[in-house]
């Protein structure tokens, strides 16, 4: 399983979109999900047994939805996502946090 994949399956109880990359939709509240780095581990003759992707989660709202930040890096950390830093951000009336996570991942065949 991609890390994608993990964290769109870690998300859907909260019923918001969860998208890789750009969001065009007209929800008051989604997840942008974007993987910036994938390093190769463990790797034997030529093949990665397991990969480190570090990866942004970015949770947009409106400021009268109810804020998830903390119940999205719950999930992810209870999963086996390593929390690294959040920032806080606006545009024009959407309030976003960009969480940054790393996780090991199993390569498969």
């Amino acid at each position: 399983m991609t890390a994608y994949e993990k964290i769109i399956q870690l998300l859907k109880p909260l019923d918001i979109p969860v998208v890789r990359s750009i969001y065009k939709g007209d929800s008051q509240s989604y997840c942008i999900i974007s993987v910036y780095k994938q390093i190769e581990f463990n790797t034997f003759d030529n093949v990665a047994k397991n990969e480190l992707a570090m990866l942004k989660v970015t949770y947009w709202r409106t400021p009268k939805e109810k804020d998830l930040t903390s119940t999205i890096k719950f999930l992810l950390q209870g999963s086996g996502f390593r929390f690294m830093y959040k920032t806080n951000l606006i545009d024009g009336e959407m309030i976003g946090n960009a969480l940054d996570f790393q996780v090991l991942l199993k390569v498969e065949d």
